[in-house]
């Protein structure tokens, strides 16, 4: 389908719509590259008059490698709702950062579990006061530099934390601090990462304000995911996808499920929306 030809043909069709994507899973495919076919599919949909912007638990220095390389008329979604970010301004819109109260949290954690990975994101900076091999991995792929501490200070905002390990220990975790983390977003991002924000930080959260923020209509929101940290922005979406790779939690609160991730899954939504559009224009 030639987007561009039939964007013109009705007209600057995607006017007065948000787009959102998560980036890992989502946007990126498995080499963590945008394909072609993705990139063009965002243009077009923003030559046809929509907003695009990503929805992800990374924070602004890894996004923006992939800022480059794909057109964002929208602020995003960064540490899964914790912040909002105006790439094109270099402002933060908005911040929710943790208090005192999950040191304590913290602190038992790492007692008990000694080979668990504890990741603190910061505005600019990332703190680990636990390492494993899962949180090199983090490090390196997201390209990221951390500090190792070992005492628990909130000398600066703290917006997101991840717990890594093997995911069956991460359940087991999740299982018995349940009840103490209550008062907080705990989701799985990817199997071996157990992202902990702030109850009011989730991707749904700031999907709405973001939509307020630009006067988008609820029902012209479209929100793209993989994992289940996405499962907040999926129901409140106007209309939520799940990429064809996503878990079943995601799928099943999910309107409809496009291509995966490595078969340029935004190209495939932007052409569910193109002939939506074209559809509805038949009936007035």
């Amino acid at each position: 389908m030639d987007f561009d030809l039939e964007s013109r043909r009705l007209n600057r069709p995607f006017s007065g719509f948000l787009l959102v994507s998560d980036l890992d899973g989502t946007l990126l495919n498995s080499r963590h590259e945008i394909s072609e076919r993705n990139i063009n599919a965002i243009y077009s949909f923003i030559k046809g008059g929509g907003k695009f912007a990503l929805a992800t638990g990374r924070g602004r220095i890894s996004i923006w490698p992939y800022l480059s390389k794909i057109p964002v008329n929208a602020p995003c979604i960064l540490y899964n709702g914790a912040m909002i970010y105006d790439s094109v301004q270099g402002l933060f819109i908005k911040k929710i950062d943790f208090d005192t109260a999950i040191i304590p949290i913290l602190k038992s954690l790492h007692a008990c579990y000694p080979g668990l990975g504890i990741e603190i994101f910061l505005e600019y900076s990332v703190l680990f006061y636990g390492e494993n091999q899962w949180t090199k991995f983090h490090k390196e792929r997201d390209g990221f530099s951390a500090q190792r501490i070992m005492s628990l200070r909130m000398d600066h905002a703290w917006y997101k934390i991840v717990l890594t390990w093997d995911p069956a220990k991460l359940q087991i975790i999740e299982n018995i601090y349940r009840d103490r983390l209550v008062g907080y977003c705990v989701n799985f991002s990817e199997p071996h990462f157990l992202d902990i924000t702030h109850l009011h930080a989730s991707k749904g959260n700031a999907l709405q304000y973001l939509a307020r923020q630009l006067d988008i209509l609820p029902d012209k929101t479209i929100a793209v995911g993989d994992n289940c940290n996405d499962i907040d922005m999926i129901q409140k979406a106007g209309f939520g996808f799940a990429v064809a790779n996503a878990c079943d939690e995601l799928k099943r609160e999910a309107k409809s499920v496009c291509k995966d991730n490595d078969q340029h899954a935004i190209w495939d939504v932007v052409r569910f929306l193109l002939n939506e559009i074209a559809e509805s224009k038949k009936e007035e």
